[in-house]
């Protein structure tokens, strides 16, 4: 079965798995899930850098949309990863996970863990989610033509933005 959908005036056929990796959260889920977020992750995680004791949850967010295609492969790391976080299960950057270390199980019921992922999953609409090398400039993305520098922050932004230091020291503030 194909979906007939007119995109301007061309009109383009899809298969149906590719209709499911556009759909995102329930809205009502996002709007609990920010009530789940102030009252049990933002005890430990800040929306934007400097971060607390865990990474910015944006950069969180950011980062597992990177890795993590659709909403509901998002949703079901956070609901089988928040209940019993391993090493092996994190996918944040190892430097992450040594910085930070793991972070607590935390036994919430699956539908409060969706409503948090639902939310969490908003944060990187509003972060910066590209791919390495997308801050080094020639005009492409924020910031001025050529990678210029802007404000107190030059150099790059490590691939992934985690809220850790870059071990180079090609990023933050000099």
């Amino acid at each position: 079965m194909r979906a007939l959908f007119a995109v301007g005036p061309l009109a383009v056929l899809l298969p149906p798995i590719l209709l499911t990796q556009v759909v995102g959260p329930d809205p009502e889920d996002v709007a609990r899930g920010a009530q789940v977020f102030e009252l049990v992750c933002a005890g430990c995680h800040s929306l934007d850098p400097p971060p607390d004791s865990a990474p910015p949850m944006r950069h969180v967010s950011a980062h597992l949309r990177r890795e993590l295609d659709t909403f509901e492969a998002f949703a079901e790391h956070v609901r089988t990863y928040v209940p019993a976080p391993s090493a092996e299960a994190s996918l944040l950057p190892p430097r992450a996970l040594e910085r930070f270390g793991l972070m607590d199980a935390l036994p919430l019921t699956e539908d409060v863990l969706t409503a948090a992922a639902a939310y969490i999953w908003t944060l990187a609409d509003s972060a910066v989610v590209m791919g390495p090398g997308a801050m080094r400039g020639g005009g492409h993305g924020m910031g001025p033509p050529g990678g210029g520098r802007r404000g107190p922050m030059r150099g790059t932004m490590p691939p992934d933005t985690t809220g850790t230091p870059d071990p180079g020291g090609q990023s933050g503030p000099r």
